[in-house]
């Protein structure tokens, strides 16, 4: 393999050598690692049409006061946008709460309400990156567990979140993580957050 191969994290190393192996084995010339680059790169651009929300406010940096949990633990609120919606957050240690609404000005609103959902709803996930190794975070449920075990190392890890009616969620989140909300017209994602 070319040691000058740009191999992010998400390959595995293993699998791309057994291939080489079993093609070298049935005389299939092995695959020039350039065009290995190339179609990682390629893939890069599949989330292109997603939109990073702006951060519009966050409490810890703009001095204001907020709530403690019950483990004494300070809270930081975040407020973040795109053209479609507004999502309201509270990050405390483990959990987040938070309440999406949509914008007056957003394409498609009717202007009457601004916690109307879009047709379906809102879809909202909490995306982790990929675990490198042991993790202490616990998980809610067992399948979000097994998902982020199957995934160990390779890809990173999103697991859905209920929203209600009037646009509010709640999920334990590990120290890093960030948020994918799917509107009506729109696909966006909060920056990386951190503990």
């Amino acid at each position: 393999m070319n040691e000058t191969l740009k191999q992010p994290e998400s390959i595995d190393a293993a699998m791309l050598n057994a291939l080489r192996t079993s093609f070298a084995s049935v005389g299939i010339d092995p695959i020039d690692p350039s065009a290995t680059q190339f179609a990682i790169d390629a893939f890069t651009w599949a989330v292109v049409d997603e939109t990073l929300m702006d951060l519009t406010f966050r409490s810890d940096l703009d001095g204001v006061l907020t709530r403690e949990s019950p483990n004494g633990a300070e809270s930081v609120v975040f407020t973040f946008e795109s053209e479609e919606f507004a999502l309201d957050l509270t990050r405390s240690a483990t959990t987040i709460d938070g309440v999406i609404t949509a914008l007056v000005n957003a394409p498609g609103h009717d202007g009457e309400s601004d916690i109307a959902a879009p047709p379906g709803g809102w879809q909202i996930s909490v995306e982790t990156p990929p675990v490198s190794g042991p993790t202490s975070t616990a998980n809610s449920a067992a399948t979000a567990a097994a998902t982020r075990a199957e995934t160990k190392g390779t890809a990173n890890v999103e697991e859905p979140v209920a929203v209600d009616v009037l646009g509010r969620f709640a999920a334990v989140v590990p120290g890093v993580f960030r948020l994918r909300v799917r509107g009506a017209s729109t696909l966006a994602v909060t920056p990386w957050i951190t503990g």
